[in-house]
């Protein structure tokens, strides 16, 4: 996935993560377009994850123990993960998409979710279920239903075959 691109005869690419709430009204959505304004002429691609767990987002965690609590909280039943992307020119939002994943986690016990904080503090603090797909967390997991892209916060497929559309990328 690029960082920074630029095309030939075509606007500029870039890709940054931002914010803690996506969808329609996140914070995604409003700090694409400021960004959009120091790169007038580039594509400025933001993207972000939320979590929802019982009809309520999750925010991310700040120690070991709030990550040990909220695996705790998760194991053994499902949530939702909402990843949205928004591109933006001028800054303007010109196309917005969010898929959603559904995750049932496995039902560890104490010590091996503990062991497992332990290992991976300095990771998984940055991620707001606590668990990387790519990485060990990958443990948690008992099922997905929904793209691995959208578990890893992007919804990639859907961004592709946008900027395909619009003959950034081949096709």
């Amino acid at each position: 996935m690029p960082g920074f691109g630029c095309w030939p005869n075509r606007p500029q690419l870039m890709r940054k993560p931002w914010a803690r709430h996506c969808g329609r009204k996140g914070q995604v959505q409003r700090k694409c377009p400021r960004m959009s304004q120091r790169y007038p002429e580039c594509l400025v691609i933001g993207c972000d994850q939320v979590l929802e767990f019982d009809g309520r987002p999750v925010s991310k965690c700040l120690s070991s123990t709030e990550a040990f609590r909220l695996l705790k909280e998760l194991r053994g039943k499902s949530h939702q993960l909402h990843s949205s992307a928004v591109v933006c020119l001028s800054t303007k939002p010109i196309w917005r998409h969010t898929s959603t994943a559904k995750i049932l986690m496995k039902d560890h016990s104490d010590g091996f979710l503990d062991a497992y904080v332990q290992r991976n503090a300095g990771k998984i603090l940055d991620s707001v279920g606590c668990y990387l797909i790519e990485e060990e967390g990958i443990r948690l997991i008992g099922a997905i239903a929904g793209d691995y892209f959208t578990v890893c916060g992007l919804p990639l497929l859907p961004l592709l075959a946008y900027l395909e559309d619009l003959g950034i990328l081949e096709q």
